[in-house]
């Protein structure tokens, strides 16, 4: 069972002691386990986007809260407060869900989908016409201190397809590092980080990147917490 306990930070692999999984660090691959039954998982931090050096956005915080609905699936709802030129405000609530199809100790398998709540001036408008992603996750590990993951999906409305490849090494227990290739369509981008368990249901993390073929950089810092009944 201590092959389990290298791996629960990054790739989220489900131990005993049910000690926190998060979908953070990385800029697109998420773990490929769901959220425990009736657990809720508050994953939030720090991102500041640049093009050309110059600040494109900076979500303060960006949040994604998550919900076991049973131990298979979990509910997910998203947002970032923006700070543009300026600027201060709330970003569109996206709501998903993520669905594991399969579960080991050397291979997991999950199904994610999303999608942003249509709502304008007030109203809700019609789902179909919004951006609807839809993604397999996948991770398989290596040895006791090594993990690849990855990620393929496409998102309707917009004719982009999304796909990651994610190599993730345990130091210990508590630290673990990745890095990260990633792109949409034609866009390729290279993002590393670590995590750091603080404690068993409480992570740091931080994590930057910059693009291979564009001039987009970015870097993130954050926090997730685990409460379970």
């Amino acid at each position: 069972m201590r092959l389990l306990s290298l791996l629960l930070i990054l790739l989220g692999y489900t131990a005993i002691g049910q000690t926190i999984a998060t979908d953070r660090p990385s800029a697109l691959t998420e773990n490929a386990t769901s959220l425990y039954k009736n657990g809720i998982q508050l994953e939030s931090g720090f991102l500041i986007e640049l093009d050309s050096g110059k600040t494109q956005s900076i979500s303060a915080p960006n949040l994604l809260l998550r919900y076991g609905l049973t131990d298979k699936t979990e509910l997910r709802l998203m947002n970032d407060v923006l700070i543009n030129e300026g600027n201060v405000e709330l970003g569109v609530w996206t709501i998903g869900t993520k669905i594991q199809l399969y579960e080991s100790d050397k291979m997991n398998l999950s199904v994610l989908s999303s999608t942003p709540l249509p709502i304008v001036n007030g109203e809700m408008g019609s789902l179909l016409e919004q951006p609807i992603n839809a993604k397999v996750i996948g991770n398989y590990v290596v040895s006791n201190a090594n993990s690849v993951g990855y990620t393929v999906g496409y998102t309707i409305n917009q004719n982009e397809i999304g796909y990651s490849l994610f190599l993730s090494h345990n130091f210990s227990d508590n630290i673990s590092s990745f890095i990260e290739l990633y792109g949409f369509n034609d866009q390729l981008n290279i993002d590393a980080g670590f995590a750091y368990m603080v404690q068993d249901k409480l992570q740091f993390d931080a994590y930057f990147g910059t693009g291979l073929n564009n001039k987009m950089t970015f870097a993130s810092v954050g926090l997730s917490y685990l409460y379970l009944k």
